[in-house]
């Protein structure tokens, strides 16, 4: 546990936020996709949500960029405040509110099931904001680091939506 908040504890450059998002936006799709069929498997169906975003107009992506925002705001906010109160390192008490906050994103995104897919990706990126600036209080970069992993996994999602049909998100 030591060498791993260590780790987290190294800010990246530019450059190397850009990798880790797209392994945090490959890991965390790879995830989702995971535990959903896990789920699936043992009789736990993901909860449908009724799709309330028309995808076929130009002010989509738009909205899915502030939605993003919005969500990495509220849900990275007690990473903030716990920086901002003179908390330096990343210690235990981080990494736990970081787990905290990802299972409330997954019930939010649908019930407890979503926990464990939702969830997860939340904690991924949790672990991202700490990575990329939020340690050191460069909040602007963690921000826009984990807004643009979330704004890149639901571009897919909705990709994916548009390919089967829906017109929705």
């Amino acid at each position: 546990m030591q060498r791993f908040l260590a780790w987290l504890n190294k800010e990246i450059s530019w450059r190397g936020v850009c990798s880790v998002v797209l392994i945090v936006l490959l890991a965390g799709i790879l995830l989702d996709g995971i535990t959903a069929g896990i789920l699936e498997l043992f009789g736990f169906p993901l909860p449908k949500r009724k799709p309330d975003i028309p995808m076929l107009t130009w002010v989509f992506p738009f909205q899915l960029l502030f939605l993003a925002f919005v969500e990495e705001i509220k849900y990275r906010a007690p990473l903030i405040l716990l920086r901002l109160a003179d908390q330096e390192r990343v210690t235990g008490l981080a990494l736990f509110l970081a787990a905290v906050f990802s299972v409330v994103f997954g019930i939010n995104h649908g019930g407890w099931q979503n926990i464990f897919v939702q969830g997860s990706g939340g904690f991924l990126y949790c672990l991202l904001f700490l990575k990329a600036g939020g340690i050191s209080g460069n909040f602007f970069r963690a921000l826009a680091a984990t807004t643009g992993v979330h704004f890149l996994h639901n571009s897919v999602a909705a990709l994916i939506q548009l390919v089967l049909g829906a017109t929705c998100f």
